[in-house]
């Protein structure tokens, strides 16, 4: 699969189209069953030691954003999908991906999956503390005012993270400062 998104760079979903036609070291061509069969192989200490190393690398150049996008959904039987505020206006329950990606050279380098009912200012304590467990060391954040609120903030400083965060105009000491 490397083969196809290294000089692709598009979704997986259409590799096996590409695999008929390109030289590669497996099969005479890539299923879609194929591709499923090896990302459920890879386990959670597999993408969290990936994680790890991919982040490394892009701090030592760039900065990192951090944002959450909700995916809506008719599935059933998800433990992830909850009703939530739905971005979309959807009536529908939504899995929440949150995702940290350099703000230069806009490569993501961690996702995690959330429920849908969790608000983007809630996110911020467990992702810092699963990335701290990580290893990363001192980041620099950029977030949206979705994730202010006085203790992301008090944790940031005491975690010694830097961030940059957009403050909502509605708090009382931003419109007395403005």
């Amino acid at each position: 699969m490397a083969y196809f998104l290294v000089p692709k760079g598009v979704a997986l979903s259409r590799c096996e189209p590409w695999s008929f036609a390109a030289l590669h070291p497996v099969s005479e061509y890539i299923s879609s069953q194929d591709v499923s069969a090896l990302l459920r192989r890879i386990s959670e200490d597999a993408r969290q030691r990936f994680f790890s190393l991919w982040m490394n690398q892009v701090l030592e150049q760039d900065y990192l954003c951090y944002d959450i996008t909700s995916v809506s959904s008719y599935a059933r039987n998800n433990e992830y999908l909850h009703w939530g505020y739905n971005r979309d206006g959807d009536s529908l329950e939504q899995i929440n991906l949150a995702m940290l990606f350099g703000q230069n050279t806009r490569l993501p380098v961690y996702y995690r999956r959330l429920p849908g009912n969790i608000s983007d200012v809630a996110t911020l304590n467990t992702t810092v503390k699963s990335l701290d467990f990580l290893g990363t060391g001192s980041m620099h954040l950029v977030l949206d005012r979705g994730f202010y609120s006085k203790a992301n903030v008090d944790e940031l400083y005491r975690r010694k993270h830097k961030f940059t965060i957009a403050v909502p105009t509605s708090r009382k000491w931003v419109e007395y400062i403005l």
